[in-house]
């Protein structure tokens, strides 16, 4: 199922050598997907209010000094739907990974620096490392990408 693996799988350095394979043609694929899901899911979740309402971060925008607001707010909720939607689905999935862990990164640092309750990371931090994780190794191997282009983006 798999040619190449993300990550190596050498049976010189496993435990238990005999599990090489289904490493690499069943867990981490479906470890892959299943994690590919949650990221793209979480930020269409998170991003369907911002739909609902596109002008309602325009002062958080405008704050992050982003002008202008009325401009930046629906964009960003746009990105984040959109983009979650893309990763979920495994299409174009770096550049849409990529935008979407820049704005989450930028998200994070004003969460950093207007800390609100004792949370150490806040969910854009997930979201961002997750986001940055797929712009850097793409969708994998169960992902519109591979499947319709027969590469990765």
């Amino acid at each position: 199922m798999v040619d190449a693996s993300i990550f190596s799988n050498d049976k010189n350095h496993l435990i238990i050598p005999p599990l090489s394979t289904f490493y690499d043609r069943i867990a981490q694929p479906m470890a892959w997907t299943i994690f590919r899901l949650a990221v793209g899911g979480m930020l269409v979740i998170e991003g369907w209010p911002k739909i609902m309402a596109p002008f309602a971060q325009v002062g958080f925008v405008e704050k992050l000094g982003f002008f202008p607001g009325w401009l930046w707010s629906p964009t960003l909720a746009v990105l984040q739907v959109l983009g979650g939607l893309l990763i979920a689905l495994g299409l174009f999935t770096r550049p849409a990974a990529l935008a979407n862990g820049v704005m989450l990164a930028i998200t994070l640092y004003f969460h950093m620096a207007n800390p609100y309750g004792d949370a150490f990371l806040t969910q854009a931090g997930i979201d961002a490392g997750g986001a940055f994780l797929f712009a850097a190794f793409g969708g994998g191997y169960l992902s519109l990408d591979r499947l319709m282009f027969r590469k990765q983006f």
